[in-house]
């Protein structure tokens, strides 16, 4: 075989697995849904939550204003939606996002806070911060100036 490896496909079979204690979540913790096209929004009104990313300032109002078309005729309240958004946080120079515009969370901390309270203003419950340092040591650095610099101004 040389130095190829030979990799297949495989599934794995458990015993039943038992967590204690339980979750405190009922029916069951929030279940999150990602993607922004319109078949994930649909997914995420027939069956959980909202978990987006990568969306800018021009994406970000078109993609709730589909979501609240959709739960409305679904007939699922929009309002019982949990919706979270997930960024990562690259501060100084701005990078290139998928859409062609600043990534969002990337740039100066002004231009970090402002697109943090673009998504809570959207009406987003929760962000999940993520960090793109090259090593553990940059990250830790991300972490301590978001702390001190960017979370009070929110």
């Amino acid at each position: 075989m040389g130095s190829e490896m030979c990799i297949r496909d495989s599934t794995y079979s458990f015993p039943p697995v038992h967590s204690v204690p339980g979750s405190v979540q009922r029916p069951h913790p929030p279940i999150l849904i990602g993607g922004v096209s319109n078949p994930a929004l649909r997914r995420v009104v027939r069956h959980g939550g909202w978990l987006a990313l990568a969306l800018g300032p021009n994406q970000l109002p078109e993609r709730m204003a589909k979501l609240k078309e959709i739960a409305a005729a679904e007939g699922r309240r929009f309002e019982d939606l949990d919706l979270v958004y997930k960024i990562f946080l690259n501060p100084g120079e701005p990078k290139l996002g998928p859409f062609g515009e600043r990534d969002i969370g990337s740039g100066s901390e002004a231009q970090i806070t402002d697109d943090l309270k673009a998504i809570l203003d959207a009406g987003f419950q929760k962000i999940i911060i993520r960090y793109r340092g090259e090593s553990a040591a940059a990250q830790m650095e991300q972490m301590e100036r978001f702390a001190a610099d960017i979370a009070p101004k929110l």
